[in-house]
Parts: structure tokens; C-alpha cells; sequence
């Protein structure tokens, strides 16, 4: 009896390896198609880093990153901060001794632009290692671990925002995940440490504790100290870089209002005249209901803090305008609520299936050049291309933007905005209602079966790939 248990565990571990080492191999198909603007600039500063050390100008990195940007070497300023740079530095230490030892711009060659990336590809698979870890805390089990690791790594956001387009969300979300762990352990100074360095990273995980702290802290002063820590630190820690180099760290501030600007920019107007930003308005309701909610019993805790923490995100990402690649920092709480019980799992899975990839069309007309940048990278190589890509994606998108369309494409965005109400309503963990009665044949179609869900979670992955690897199928047709 036990030779037949470990026969079969040993059995689910090839299969299990066999799926993970298929996912892995998709993976690398949109990390080798597309090369961002934004993902050439995260790369640069991180070579820039030992550039600024090794010259023995360390404190003046960021005019260096003004001059790599007046060189075309890069197109943005230098936006992030130090413990970012640095950690983007250690990664892309291989490409800066590349390109002392060669000469030239290193990141104009396919593998060094593949392995700049590859470390957006790294945080991924050490998030999925946190997100099942977490789990297990909360009480899954082996096989609804694995289904959490599979649906995170095969979903929309995640495939877009760190493997496509190489964005540094995914860097945040590792600290995140590290943060919300500590939480769940009530280690509140690991937890401190780690929501700094969240912070620090990407200044968004602020609006994904800032409801999670006020649930568990009420003490105002105690909540405020918490959150002002990463500020502190962030503070200090540029100062030596200030006083070095003012010109230099100015380069930073245009970045910052534009930041503004884009949470500021959707405003609903009250008392005729006066236009208030959404984001504040949102941002306000959450901070006030996090506040308010007690929660009464210990075990209900860890459901309470995965909303808030969904819910704090939620006004960065739909009321403000914001890019695709920020769904990433909602992707963990939505998943961890959706597996949280199996009643209903089919549907539930099926609802976000539909509502994400829905989204991801809707993004495809709204920013169609994330999709499209494709030069020096494996399509533009094996469709002989050279460099003369056409905007296919983007001439798709002013089409259907046209005025006699009246807009209908923006249809696209309903069935993520009528998933988001039911997501709020259904996993909201006040929600004291009585679940009816299913009866057998209608319980197939909304709890499912392990092999309906599998085959839904399947899909759900072909379904991602197809869209973020749309250029593979476009380009053909149209070169």
C-alpha cells in the first residue's frame, strides 16, 4: 500500500513537473517578442548604477542617467530609487561588463535585451513560491496550492506586466508578498522591513497596506508611524544624492507630477464647478470603511486583509488612468479570494477568465504600441522583418476609435467592470447570507469538477498567450 502512494505522489510530481516546464517554455515566447520603451530604461539604470560606481561618481548617478537619456541610450529619466536601482544593478551587473568588454550599446543585441528581462521572469516564479507558502498558512491544500501557483503565473496580468513588457511591479509584488506573510505571522518587525522595501520599490504597495494596516491598527498614530517609515527612509537615503548632485535629483520631479497627473487626471464634479479626483474620492471611501470594519473573530483576519488589500489597489487601477501591467498588484489578493472555498470555484474562475481577458482586448485598443514593439526582437528576426515593423495593432485601434463607431469598442471594458461588482459583492467578508440550495446538476456547472477546472485553467492560459503573442499572428498577414 504505501509502494502504490508514493508510486502515485512520484506520478503527480512528473506530471506536475511536465505542466510547470510547459508553462515555462510559453513564458519565453513573450519574453523574447516584445522589447519595451520602459524595459530598455529599467535595464540602463541598473547598468548605469555600476557605471556611476566605478567612475567614482557614484552620487551623481542620476545626471548620469540624464546623459544616457541626451545619448538615446535610454528614454526615460531615472525614475526609481535607490534600493530599486540597486537591485536592478545586481541583476544586470553580466550586461555592463558586456559592454565594457564590447563596446557600443549592449542592449541593442536580442540576448542581452532577453536577459535584462529574464529578471522580471525570475520574480515571477520566487512570487509563486511566496503565494503557496502563504496559502499553506491559510489553510490550502496541495492541490488548490499548485491550481494558485498555475493560475498566477498563466494569468493575463502577469504575463503582460512582468514576462511582455518587463515592468517592475513584479520586483514590489516579492515584497509585497513578504509583507502580507509577516502580517499573517504577526512578525510586525519583519513586516515593517518588508513594507518599506515595498514601498521603496514602487510607492503603489502604500495604497495596498494602507487598508490593511488601518484594519489591524487603530491606533492613528501607530498606523501613521508605519506609514510614513518608507518616506523616512526614502528621505535619508536620497539626501547624500542632493547634496551631491541637486541638478541631478531634480530629473526625478518631472516624473513625479506626471505620476500625479495620471491619478489625478478622471475628476467628478460636485456643487456645479468644483471637480474632485475619483482616485482621492475612492481612496477616501476605502481608508474610511478599513477604519471602521472590526473584525471579531481571529480566523476571519487573514479572508479580511486579502480585500483590503484588492480593495486599496483598486482605485490606482480604475480611477486614475492607469496602465495595463498595474493589474499585476491585484492579481495575488483576487486569486487567494477566488480559491479561498471550493463552492462555486468553476464559476468563479470562469468569471475572472472572461472579465480579464476581456480587459487585456480593451487594452489592446488603448495601448496598442505595448503590444506592437517588436524591432530586435524574435519575430522581427524570423519574419525577416529588419527592423521596418508595421503598427498593425495600432492601425487596428484608430480604427475602431473612429467617431462614427461612437466609441463601441470601450464595450470591451463590461464584462471586467460587471466582474469587479460581483468580486466586491461576493467575496466581501461581512457577507452574512445563507447559500441556497444547489441542486446536483446545476452544482457540475458552478463548483466543476477537478478535471473542468483544469481544463478551464488551460484554457484560460492559451487564452492569455494568444493575446499577449498577438504580433506572432498579426504580423504574417500584414508585413
Amino acid at each position: 500500500m504505501a509502494k502504490q502512494k508514493a508510486a502515485q505522489k512520484q506520478s503527480v510530481r512528473k506530471y506536475l513537473t511536465a505542466e510547470n516546464g510547459i508553462l515555462f517554455l510559453a513564458m519565453l515566447l513573450p519574453l523574447a517578442s516584445v522589447y519595451y520603451d520602459d524595459a530598455n530604461s529599467i535595464i540602463r539604470q541598473g547598468m548605469n548604477v555600476w557605471e556611476a560606481l566605478f567612475s567614482g561618481h557614484f552620487l551623481h548617478y542620476f545626471s548620469l542617467c540624464g546623459e544616457s537619456v541626451q545619448q538615446g541610450l535610454m528614454v526615460h529619466q531615472a525614475n526609481y530609487g535607490l534600493v530599486m536601482n540597486l537591485i536592478l544593478a545586481i541583476w544586470n551587473l553580466p550586461l555592463y561588463l558586456a559592454e565594457k568588454l564590447m563596446g557600443g550599446n549592449i542592449l541593442e543585441h536580442f540576448a542581452a535585451r532577453l536577459w535584462g528581462k529574464g529578471e522580471m521572469l525570475l520574480c515571477a516564479w520566487i512570487c509563486v513560491g511566496l503565494l503557496k507558502r502563504i496559502a499553506g498558512k491559510l489553510g490550502f491544500d496541495e492541490k488548490r496550492k499548485h491550481l494558485l501557483g498555475f493560475l498566477f503565473l498563466s494569468s493575463a496580468w502577469l504575463v503582460l506586466g512582468a514576462v511582455l513588457v518587463a515592468q517592475i511591479d513584479i520586483i514590489c509584488m516579492v515584497f509585497i508578498l513578504l509583507a502580507f506573510e509577516a502580517l499573517l505571522d504577526e512578525n510586525i518587525k519583519k513586516f515593517l522591513i518588508y513594507f518599506t522595501l515595498s514601498v521603496l520599490t514602487k510607492e503603489f504597495a502604500l495604497f495596498v497596506f494602507l487598508p490593511i494596516i488601518l484594519l489591524k491598527e487603530k491606533n492613528l498614530i501607530k498606523a501613521g508611524v508605519a506609514m510614513v517609515l518608507p518616506f523616512a527612509v526614502s528621505f535619508v537615503m536620497n539626501l547624500p544624492f542632493k547634496w551631491a548632485d541637486p541638478a541631478g535629483a531634480a530629473l526625478k520631479k518631472p516624473r513625479t507630477w506626471v505620476m500625479i497627473d495620471q491619478l489625478t487626471r478622471m475628476r467628478i464634479t460636485f456643487f456645479g464647478e468644483i471637480r474632485i479626483p475619483a482616485f482621492f474620492i475612492a481612496l477616501a471611501a476605502v481608508v474610511v470603511v478599513s477604519y471602521m470594519t472590526v473584525v471579531k473573530e481571529k480566523k476571519e483576519e487573514p479572508k479580511w486583509m486579502l480585500y483590503m488589500g484588492f480593495l486599496g489597489m483598486l482605485p490606482v487601477f480604475v480611477c486614475a488612468y492607469s496602465y495595463p501591467y498595474w493589474g499585476l498588484l491585484l492579481l495575488p489578493f483576487s486569486l487567494l479570494l477566488i480559491l479561498w472555498e471550493r463552492e462555486k470555484l468553476f464559476l468563479k474562475l470562469f468569471l475572472e477568465t472572461a472579465a480579464i481577458l476581456s480587459l487585456i482586448v480593451a487594452d489592446m485598443i488603448e495601448f496598442p504600441w505595448i503590444f506592437q514593439e517588436v524591432e530586435g526582437m524574435l519575430p522581427d528576426f524570423l519574419y525577416g522583418l529588419q527592423g521596418n515593423i508595421p503598427g498593425v495593432i495600432e492601425q487596428l485601434s484608430e480604427f475602431l476609435k473612429q467617431e462614427k463607431y461612437f466609441n463601441m469598442w470601450t464595450l470591451a471594458y463590461a464584462p471586467f467592470l460587471v466582474w469587479l461588482v460581483d468580486f466586491l459583492v461576493r467575496f466581501y467578508p461581512g457577507r452574512k447570507i445563507a447559500a441556497p440550495q444547489t441542486a446536483e446538476k446545476d452544482a457540475f456547472w458552478t463548483d466543476g469538477t477537478e478535471q473542468s477546472i483544469r481544463i478551464l485553467s488551460i484554457l484560460r492560459a492559451i487564452g492569455t498567450f494568444v493575446l499577449c503573442d498577438i504580433a506572432w499572428f498579426l504580423l504574417p498577414v500584414c508585413r
